[in-house]
């Protein structure tokens, strides 16, 4: 009887289910377990690291998609990202002090270093592409969460190595191959306050500071860039008062392909791109009557070749944090120079 219950559950988690207004797209059942947070891929796509809660307890998980086992890595570790070179973990962690610490693990959860950032200073971390930095916002006061400024910080050095303002609202979890950040805005006044809502998919060029507009009059929640930079799978609202489903968008935000749920009940949200470009993870969130929250589960979908990506290149371009202060002061010293010009000028002229 238990070896009949056993199957009959593996059966019920591995099982494919169609998704309607969708042909041909099917989303696998990775877990029924209670997930939580965004999920992001291991190095060979062979795996996915999650989080889930077991009782009033975090746990963080791997599940290996080839016998679709799952195993706990470590507990009270708030997934932030998978190193792209080494599958080292970055988490947020809790010490005995009750300070929050932003760590770094090996994929089999042992500790390996602590990043020297303030407690409290940082939000929504974001891994680099070629696994050497991380770019956190800096938060001004726990209340507003308004953005006091950006940092790229460098892991081997442990230390800042870049900061700049911006007026991000909202950053995302996925940093581009091409340096490009993901952000959401409702309001900004370097973007001249064009949108106060819905919140759209701005991205931020770390090379050279320049931002663009990628979606009009959308409400997103999520984005993440695939990982040949040339798409972005978004967790998105698809009409007005419904709920979030996904959407493949190209670079300029026009939608290749939606993956909607008829059930109003279930929405899609935290959509990651494998780094093959064959497959998109993604969190299943579905109200339960006489439940205040909703129940979280694992899905996959396995994209049709029309829709993949490309992979992740061998060689990542190198983040040139050289170049974008050379375009800050750049600008200065000819905004300088012409000062010095046009004073020269005057008082010729008034000789």
């Amino acid at each position: 009887m238990k070896k009949f219950i056993f199957l009959f559950i593996l059966i019920l988690i591995n099982t494919s289910y169609v998704i309607p207004n969708s042909p041909n797209q099917e989303y696998t059942l990775l877990t029924d377990t209670d997930a939580s947070y965004p999920p992001y891929w291991s190095n060979d796509s062979e795996s996915i690291y999650f989080n889930y809660w077991n009782g009033d307890s975090l746990l963080l998980g791997e599940i290996n998609l080839n016998n679709f086992k799952t195993i706990d890595i470590a507990t009270g570790a708030f997934l932030s990202g998978i190193n792209p070179i080494n599958n080292n973990i970055l988490c947020i962690q809790v010490d005995e002090a009750n300070s929050t610490k932003l760590n770094i693990l090996t994929k089999e959860g042992t500790f390996v270093k602590t990043l020297e950032i303030g407690t409290q200073d940082y939000f929504r971390p974001v891994l680099s592409p070629d696994g050497k930095y991380v770019y956190y916002a800096k938060i001004g006061s726990p209340y507003t969460m308004l953005i006091e400024k950006n940092v790229i910080f460098d892991i081997e050095k442990n230390q800042a190595a870049k900061e700049f303002k911006s007026n991000i609202i909202r950053n995302l979890d996925s940093w581009s191959v091409n340096n490009e950040l993901l952000f959401i805005s409702s309001s900004s006044s370097l973007l001249k306050r064009e949108d106060k809502f819905p919140m759209n998919l701005y991205s931020l060029n770390l090379n050279n500071g320049t931002y663009k507009k990628i979606t009009e009059n959308h409400y997103v929640l999520w984005g993440a860039w695939s990982p040949d930079g040339e798409k972005i799978i978004s967790s998105i609202y698809l009409t007005p008062n419904s709920k979030t489903d996904l959407a493949i968008l190209d670079r300029n935000g026009n939608i290749l392909k939606s993956f909607v749920h008829p059930n109003d009940r279930v929405a899609y949200q935290m959509p990651a791109w494998s780094p093959d470009g064959k497959k998109i993870a993604f969190i299943i969130a579905e109200s339960v009557e006489g439940q205040d929250y909703p129940k979280y589960s694992l899905g996959m979908i396995e994209l049709d070749p029309s829709l993949q990506s490309g992979p992740r290149p061998d060689k990542i371009p190198e983040i040139k944090l050289v170049t974008f202060n050379v375009y800050l002061y750049g600008g200065i010293a000819i905004g300088i120079l012409l000062l010095v010009i046009a004073g020269f000028l005057f008082i010729r002229r008034k000789k």
